[in-house]
């Protein structure tokens, strides 16, 4: 901690209440500022996806922030050389690779885009991934202002809830925006961290298509499930991933995703004058005063300077003023639940996301949203029809495969009400019955849907000649010859 912020005294450290599954203290320091201590407490049950959280939240703040500004010595090293070194170091190394062929951008990822995403982020200082005093792994940051959306008192009004829906879709967007850096998908912890091979570990860390890295996570939760006999239907799970698995081969870009980016209880919001000044070079605090990630605590490698923190595009010019939202979101409670996936794994998107949702979704860069009432939510639309909304979205490829996105959509309802069963028998808490229940009401309803899926429902997506599978003849031809 002093090595972290010298010359301050730690005035008083409190336990923070919170719906997530960090254990999170607050610190208070001499300099008026206050800091964040996020543990994993020890005395939990872990899902095999659960296991490195800590880890996952470090890799996935310090690599957004350094693939944002794309810092001068981040590249000066081997991606996969500084992927074997991170478990015998106390703070995340760098996580860019050695080349920009090595690492690959996506075309929509704009410096306008980079920018954007950094005002969510907290300042990390510490990351500790092997026990120490506390006797677990740690990150200390300084979060962003706000308080999340469950917590706000008084509650969201109407006109506020747009407001909030619509930045919602723009920061998923923008974090969608980054590719993995090793084109790979999976966990982040697995993907950006050190390999790990642990009975409790996914089935494998990371993999070269999404179909195989969401059957891993769908095979560590069925399997969190059996490990404790929760009744779930394992059979039919299994069933429709084999039936219907090969649709998520069309998802070629592992893009990143925060699962739970758009839950009420991890959102940040800033409300009046609390409200953050996007056009204000600087933030009040650390964030343009200090180095943002100092490598002397966190990084290894670079700072960055006021200067590198460029002023955001897509905000109303100075001649051409427009009023200042009452609300706005800041950022993001936990950061721990990256994936490197289809950008429709998040959990918003399988909970009818609003109209403000997807038009914030769609116009990551608009400083207001666009004033349509009739704006489509479904995501397999390309908006060909006559709405009257613009058509951005029709040429916007970050959605693959739209034709088949609904019956991926069903796939991933199930895995995430699986992990809410699985939940309640791992970690029980006083609503455990009531979220139970209506996570099984979203599996069943889920397998219904499924069940009507059949081959003529889907549109099989174009394959390579490497992929290629035995086929059904047309009657008359010889018999099917298994291969």
């Amino acid at each position: 901690m002093r090595n972290a912020v010298p010359n301050v005294i730690i005035e008083s450290v409190s336990s923070s209440r919170t719906e997530r599954l960090h254990r999170v203290f607050s610190i208070q320091i001499s300099d008026g500022r206050t800091l964040s201590l996020n543990t994993a407490p020890h005395s939990l049950r872990f899902l095999r996806s659960e296991q490195r959280l800590v880890l996952s939240e470090a890799l996935v703040v310090h690599w957004i922030l350094q693939n944002s500004l794309e810092l001068p010595g981040a590249q000066a090293a081997s991606f996969e050389k500084q992927r074997h070194r991170r478990g015998q170091q106390s703070t995340p190394p760098s996580s860019s690779p050695s080349t920009d062929e090595s690492r690959p951008r996506d075309d929509d990822v704009s410096h306008q885009a980079n920018d954007d995403i950094i005002k969510y982020l907290p300042t990390l200082l510490v990351h500790s991934s092997q026990p120490t005093e506390l006797g677990l792994a740690f990150n200390i940051l300084e979060p962003t202002r706000g308080c999340p959306i469950s917590s706000l008192a008084p509650p969201l009004t109407e006109a506020e809830r747009g407001i909030v829906d619509f930045q919602k879709g723009q920061m998923m967007r923008r974090l969608a925006s980054h590719i993995s850096p090793t084109r790979k998908f999976g966990l982040v912890a697995m993907v950006l961290g050190p390999p790990l091979v642990s009975p409790m570990s996914p089935v494998s860390s990371e993999e070269d298509s999404w179909r195989k890295a969401f059957h891993s996570l769908l095979e560590g939760i069925l399997r969190d499930g059996e490990d404790l006999a929760v009744t779930i239907s394992y059979q039919s799970v299994r069933r429709h991933f084999d039936r219907l698995g090969h649709l998520l081969d069309a998802v070629t870009a592992p893009r990143l995703v925060v699962l739970d980016a758009g839950e009420d209880d991890n959102v940040l919001v800033s409300r009046s004058q609390e409200v953050f000044d996007e056009r204000d070079e600087a933030r009040p605090k650390t964030h343009a005063t200090e180095a943002k990630h100092d490598p002397k605590h966190a990084a290894g490698g670079q700072t960055v300077s006021p200067q590198q923190r460029q002023p955001y595009e897509g905000q109303p010019e100075k001649s051409n003023p427009a009023p200042a939202p009452s609300i706005a979101v800041s950022g993001l409670h936990d950061w721990s639940s990256g994936v490197f996936g289809d950008i429709l794994f998040s959990t918003i998107f399988t909970q009818n996301p609003t109209s403000e949702f997807m038009r914030g979704f769609y116009h990551p860069h608009r400083a207001s949203p666009p004033q349509r009432n009739d704006y489509p939510t479904d995501i397999s639309s390309r908006g060909t029809d006559n709405a009257g909304y613009d058509h951005e979205e029709e040429h916007d490829d970050i959605i693959e495969d739209r034709d088949n996105a609904p019956i991926r959509l069903l796939l991933y309802e199930c895995y995430h009400a699986m992990v809410c069963i699985v939940k309640q028998y791992y970690r029980p808490s006083a609503d455990s019955n009531k979220q139970e229940i209506a996570a099984r009401r979203r599996l069943t309803a889920a397998l219904a849907r499924l069940d009507d899926v059949d081959e003529y429902t889907y549109k099989r997506p174009r394959r390579s000649s490497g992929d290629a599978r035995p086929v059904k003849r047309a009657r008359g031809d010889t018999p099917e010859v298994n291969e």
